[in-house]
């Protein structure tokens, strides 16, 4: 799989919209060869477009509730959450790593409250240039319901992993 320099998650639909169609995590790590990709740029609001993403347009909290931005994503605390009230569908968050990184695995914790806004599909871009996007993996996984808890750990390439926690033997 190719290095990208920026990435791009979005959700297509939460656990139950019927109330209100937000959508909510508590962190998003991108990884290579199991540790975390470390970025001095925060997550950012996506801006609704493929192209034109940029830090001025893309970060504000007009999509989030109080102090419920994109910047919790990578806090360290799973207490915290993201929440943007475009749900699924219209939502979304995107990094620039300044430089092209190679990325191998996504996990994600769910939100600290409100089961129905958890994600149950979505897809992650890599791009080089901010415009052209590749989708690197898409997942319509049903996640558990435990709050600010690892959702799964899903791979970008190769065999899919079942979320949750697993032992191998060889």
């Amino acid at each position: 799989m190719p290095d990208y320099r920026y990435y791009l998650w979005r959700p297509y639909a939460v656990r139950d919209s019927s109330s209100e169609n937000y959508v909510q995590m508590g962190e998003l790590t991108l990884m290579a060869n199991g540790a975390a990709v470390t970025s001095a740029s925060p997550w950012y609001n996506w801006n609704g477009t493929n192209t034109g993403n940029s830090t001025s347009n893309s970060n504000t909290n007009s999509t989030n509730h109080g102090d419920e931005g994109p910047s919790h994503l990578t806090d360290g605390n799973v207490a915290w959450k993201w929440l943007d009230d475009r749900g699924g569908g219209g939502a979304g968050v995107w990094r620039d790593y300044g430089q092209t990184v190679y990325v191998d695995q996504i996990s994600w914790y769910t939100g600290n409250d409100a089961t129905w806004r958890d994600p149950t599909s979505w897809e992650i871009f890599g791009s080089n240039d901010n415009s052209t996007w590749t989708s690197l993996w898409s997942s319509s996984d049903s996640v558990t319901t435990t709050r600010s808890a690892l959702a799964g750990t899903w791979p970008l390439s190769g065999t899919k992993r079942r979320p949750g926690n697993f032992v191998q033997f060889f």
